[in-house]
């Protein structure tokens, strides 16, 4: 996000949610630690290992009370981010985590 000066996974998430009636959040979880550029690493398994323990609830009463939670990405290219954050929301108790995404890499790594 820093790079490009704007989240354009927040506008897209902003978008949607205004088109379906659902809220959107981007409190819930955050990044609390620093990560090399998902770009910068060859192959998933490198960037999963960089994003081991990347993630976490920003509160923990935040999610308390929500049993569904829907990630929006641009592009999903070895789903190590959103696996991520998915693992992480669903230690919170999430019971279910969905993923869209514009564009999805068609790679073989």
């Amino acid at each position: 996000m820093d790079q490009r000066g704007f989240n354009q996974a927040w506008e897209l998430t902003q978008a949607v949610s205004e088109a379906s009636g659902n809220p959107s959040c981007n409190s819930l979880i955050e990044r609390i630690r620093n990560t090399i550029p998902q770009t910068e690493l060859a192959g998933a398994g490198a960037r999963r290992k960089n994003l081991k323990a990347a993630f976490a609830i920003r509160d923990s009463k935040t999610g308390r009370n929500v049993c569904s939670v829907t990630i929006i990405d641009d592009v999903v290219t070895t789903v190590a981010t959103v696996s991520a954050m998915a693992a992480c929301l669903k230690q919170q108790g999430i019971l279910r985590v969905d993923v869209y995404c514009v564009a999805r890499a068609d790679i073989q790594l």
